[in-house]
């Protein structure tokens, strides 16, 4: 959680620009791991990728574990 929280503040901080114009982005991560019972890789992104899209749908720019509502 430190690490993708750390990752998504640094890009939504950065901005650069092209062709005289600002550019910035955010990100979006889902967070898992193998100790919630999950057996194979399979599984395991399948419930980071739930995660991701209940991030996007809970207004962009997020982190979501397992410890938050998806």
């Amino acid at each position: 959680m430190d690490i993708s929280e750390r990752i998504r503040r640094s890009i939504e901080f950065a901005v650069t620009e092209h062709r005289g114009e600002r550019i910035s982005c955010t990100v979006s991560v889902g967070v898992t791991s193998v100790s919630e019972g999950i057996t194979n890789l399979d599984g395991l992104l399948r419930k980071a990728d739930d995660r991701l899209y209940a991030a996007k749908g809970s207004g962009r720019n997020r982190v979501i574990s397992a410890d938050q509502p998806e």
